[in-house]
């Protein structure tokens, strides 16, 4: 009968500490489930959205503008210049 009383403190701080840690997980458990369930939507539908991108090598349109013939034409010549300075 001693031994169960002299124990008795040490048995009921190990209680406490076994009750407070399943409080705080019956707190946090529900509250990060409704923590995904908010942004979660969200997080999965910008993941279909960036896999249903265009890659970068098909980026650019078939057919080109004249501005942009032009423009590309411009930069063929001004790196043709600028190699010409360098040699």
């Amino acid at each position: 009968m001693y031994v169960i009383i002299g124990n008795l403190g040490k048995k009921l701080r190990n209680l406490a500490k076994v009750l407070v840690l399943l409080l705080a997980l019956g707190v946090l458990v529900p509250g990060a489930i409704a923590l995904y369930n908010r942004y979660g939507p969200a997080v999965s539908t910008w993941l279909q959205e960036k896999s249903q991108e265009v890659g970068p090598m098909r980026t650019e349109p078939l057919e080109k503008t004249w501005f942009e013939r032009a423009i590309d034409q411009y930069v063929i010549k001004l790196q043709d210049f600028y190699y010409e300075e360098r040699e």
